[in-house]
């Protein structure tokens, strides 16, 4: 999980969307805002926070035959 708390629900299970408007794609990043969902409630907020970029493994044929 992430450490962003919803406004609305004080959850900690919001998660990074896609920037859609004019708004979150060219005037929020240059005060460094971030379109944010809070997977309890659903509301969608603007955040100060990036986010921690997790990178997936892909799974080789080698560990499969381990």
């Amino acid at each position: 999980m992430t450490n962003v708390i919803c406004p609305r629900c004080k959850a900690t299970t919001a998660m990074r969307i896609n920037r859609t408007s004019f708004f979150e794609r060219k005037v929020y990043p240059v005060f460094g805002y971030y379109p944010w969902k809070c997977g309890s409630c659903g509301s969608a907020f603007l955040y100060r926070f990036k986010g921690i970029k997790v990178r997936r493994r892909k799974s080789s044929k080698s560990e499969e035959a381990v």
